[in-house]
């Protein structure tokens, strides 16, 4: 069993949907990607993962972790369980990690960081960050944990 002791992280809930809504769109604001914004796409994704104990900590196979209150969320990361397609180990890939540009001098970074190479060891399996923005290229580059292939940011730990 994974106990949270990352300081400030915790898991997320259904009362943080609006917040992780705000956040995402800043996420996406910040990758650039061609594509338009969708809150009904990115509100369908969360509600998945949100409700009551589907994002416990013990519990199935993605989650979000946040630092802040709720309805004033500071940073955020999504975590989940992926098999590529053409090998047959899992991996845990983090979609993102992301910091409120507000609190970007903050060590918030560096917690949810410190979360996802956590539960990384705990399941023995490699961790994967997309880096979806510049900041967290050069924060995850500058990592000697951490090996780079494209702009993905592998993080072997204790994984076989």
């Amino acid at each position: 069993m994974l106990e949270i002791s990352n300081g400030p992280v915790r898991i997320a809930s259904a009362d943080d949907a609006d917040s992780l809504l705000r956040m995402c769109r800043m996420i996406h604001a910040e990758s650039k990607t061609p594509e338009p914004f969708s809150a009904d796409r990115t509100r369908e994704v969360l509600e998945k993962v949100l409700p009551h104990g589907r994002n416990d900590i013990n519990a199935g196979h993605t989650w979000i972790a946040v630092i802040g209150d709720h309805g004033r969320l500071k940073a955020s990361s999504y975590l989940t369980i992926e098999t590529p397609l053409f090998s047959a180990v899992p991996f845990l890939h983090q979609l993102w990690a992301f910091v409120d540009p507000e609190y970007r001098r903050s060590p918030y970074f560096q917690s949810l960081r410190s979360f996802a190479e956590r539960r990384a060891d705990e399941l023995r399996m490699e961790a994967r960050l997309i880096a979806s923005h510049p900041a967290m290229d050069r924060l995850y580059g500058r990592m000697e944990r951490y090996q780079p292939v494209g702009t993905v940011y592998s993080y072997r730990g204790n994984c076989a």
